[in-house]
């Protein structure tokens, strides 16, 4: 009962550690508790356009997004009560090995317990890695090189119909951690386009 990490048996052999279920609860609530900054701390570069988003805006989905992200994590629930990932960062997420039959594992709770930066490279180097086992890896190193040089509140400069598709699933994981903010720039525009949160 006063375990932190627990050893299943059917794990032993993995060398994987869960943690206990009453400690991430404990955990989960504070985690998910902490006070949200506010949009004030944070300056936004000029924005060309009238349609971008503001500073609340995309700080609000930087801080929503990880909030889901840390819920997933932390919550013992069934994943039928759970909010699904999207496809590519639960493939991300279970290449990490995080959870393992809905509890944390040794791998996953040094992850929420790590600086968000050092989480967010985590997940993109994850990425990075499978993408290399196919060969598709340049492409989302120049995005990420891209989005090394923009500012909070930047559009990034892309030709989303030239994209490839590890490119185009880079983006859409950077989305759902937060570190973008996407959406068509005006209601006759199909292309999506992508904002630099706080998050970056």
């Amino acid at each position: 009962k006063g375990q932190v990490l627990l050893q299943q048996q059917q794990q032993q052999q993995q060398g994987l550690l869960t943690l206990n279920s009453r400690f991430q609860k404990q955990l989960a609530s504070q985690l998910l508790s902490e006070p949200k900054p506010t949009a004030k701390a944070f300056s936004v570069g000029p924005r060309s356009e009238p349609a971008s988003p503001s500073a609340k805006n995309l700080l609000e989905h930087a801080v929503a997004r990880w909030d889901e992200i840390l819920e997933f994590l932390t919550s013992d629930l069934p994943a039928e009560y759970q909010r699904p990932l999207s496809k590519h960062l639960g493939q991300i997420m279970a290449t990490l090995a995080l959870k393992e039959n809905g509890l944390l594992t040794s791998a996953g709770f040094r992850f929420i317990l790590d600086e968000r930066q050092r989480q967010l490279w985590e997940l993109v180097l994850a990425f990075l890695s499978q993408a290399k086992s196919a060969k598709q890896h340049l492409g989302p190193l120049r995005v990420l090189l891209l989005l090394g040089e923009a500012r909070i509140g930047q559009q990034l400069s892309l030709e989303t119909h030239t994209l490839g598709s590890a490119e185009q699933n880079l983006l859409s994981i950077l989305v759902d951690v937060g570190v973008l903010f996407s959406g068509p720039l005006h209601n006759d525009d199909t292309a999506n386009k992508y904002w630099v949160t706080p998050a970056a």
